[in-house]
């Protein structure tokens, strides 16, 4: 049997999207494939329409159909056709870190993958979710960004073992349910990130490596009927769409400025992409560098629920966990501060908020909690779906062999 798995992209969409969506369908891909020709395809919105994409399944009623798309751009675009699903197109899967309304009211979806600080009394009662513990996030990114061969050979020779911090910024978070609103990190909170910082490290070289959502939007205030009472708007910013040495967004410039005003040597590694939407992004080199380098102390933002999964979900950063650090941010969800101050207390990385708190110490290096079990369980099931006289011992070996390539990589 051929079975096609289609990934749905959506223009403009966030790399921990594109993660969480293709890191799925290489689950499905891989535990399809021992009894199916698997195929699979990357769709862009630009390139097609659901409605063509119903129109070859149709046309194809011997070949099986899955299509798996991520966030809330990807979510829209799945329940955007009103008919009825072919028989051969067995599921469309979507994953994400928060639904939307539409997605939630709409039928088309037929299995979600949400973690489990979002899953509220409601979402419980809706029979197509399914828990993660955390979120689906690979170590690297899933979109390689630009990065020449030679210079790629050349940083990962050069990695030094001197005393550093890698700050991976998080930054503005849209609102729940597509809302005008959005949490902003204010320049405010950035001069007291980076007196923490100085106070707790005063010796260390400093790497900020900022990303898409530092700085994505500016707060605005129009007068309405009552000037008194004006009306806050949030305009998305074009602050990472052009190059360094260009201004950085004023978060990164705040923290740069602050702790360099203190004497510290400190380098911003800027996160853009051109005008064709090409990524310009040193991100996977400040995560191996922290790897490779035993003295280096890494630094992530809560509002960031991937990477503070990564902290939790990877054995290579369990096992540097005392020098892991997650700092809340006031674009923090009450939700993903509590799941942080809970992994906190639990020993899997120290915690920056009101002062400096170092790793919990436990007997043991924390098990890796397992975000793929659900996962590889659902693609299990659509596998014995379609190939009902399957043995229950090619089933367990299959996740097993999942298991431990996700956890390792």
């Amino acid at each position: 049997m051929h079975f096609f798995i289609y990934t749905m992209l959506a223009t403009g969409q966030g790399l921990g999207d594109i993660n969480n969506a293709v890191t799925t369908a290489n689950i499905y891909a891989t535990i399809l494939k021992d009894h199916h020709t698997v195929e699979q395809q990357t769709i862009n919105e630009a390139d097609t329409t659901l409605e063509n994409i119903w129109s070859t399944v149709q046309q194809h009623p011997e070949n099986q159909y899955l299509i798996i798309g991520a966030g809330p751009k990807a979510a829209k675009l799945l329940q955007s056709h009103p008919l009825s699903k072919p028989d051969n197109l067995q599921e469309i899967i979507w994953t994400g870190h928060q639904p939307t309304q539409e997605l939630l009211a709409g039928q088309q979806v037929s299995t979600i993958f949400l973690p489990q600080h979002v899953i509220t009394a409601d979402l419980e009662k809706d029979e197509r979710i399914q828990t993660l513990p955390c979120v689906i996030a690979p170590l690297t990114n899933q979109e390689p960004s630009y990065l020449s061969a030679c210079w790629s050979q050349l940083w990962r020779c050069c990695i030094p073992k001197a005393q550093e911090i890698i700050i991976m910024l998080g930054g503005d978070a849209d609102s729940p349910n597509n809302s005008h609103e959005h949490w902003l990190i204010p320049n405010a909170w950035g001069e007291q990130f980076a007196k923490k910082i100085q106070q707790a490290w005063p010796s260390y070289n400093i790497i900020i490596v900022n990303s898409p959502r530092t700085g994505k939007y500016a707060q605005t205030e129009q007068a309405h009927i009552d000037p008194f009472k004006p009306i806050i708007t949030h305009e998305e910013t074009r602050n990472n769409h052009h190059q360094a040495p260009f201004p950085y967004d004023p978060l990164s410039q705040t923290i740069n400025e602050a702790l360099t005003k203190e004497g510290m040597n400190v380098e911003v590694w800027h996160f853009w992409k051109n005008n064709e939407g090409t990524v310009y992004s040193r991100y996977d080199e400040a995560m191996e560098r922290f790897l490779k380098n035993p003295k280096a102390i890494l630094i992530t933002c809560a509002d960031s629920a991937s990477d503070t999964s990564k902290n939790v979900s990877h054995y290579p950063l369990l096992h540097k966990r005392h020098n892991i650090y997650v700092t809340l941010t006031p674009s923090t969800t009450p939700a993903l501060a509590n799941i942080v101050k809970k992994w906190h207390d639990s020993g899997y990385f120290g915690l920056i908020n009101t002062e400096v708190t170092p790793c919990a110490e436990t007997i043991d290096t924390p098990m890796p909690i397992n975000p793929f079990h659900t996962v590889t369980t659902s693609a299990h099931a659509l596998l014995k779906k379609t190939n009902p006289h399957l043995n229950p011992h090619q089933e367990h070996s299959r996740q097993i062999i999942i298991n431990s390539i996700n956890y390792n990589n």
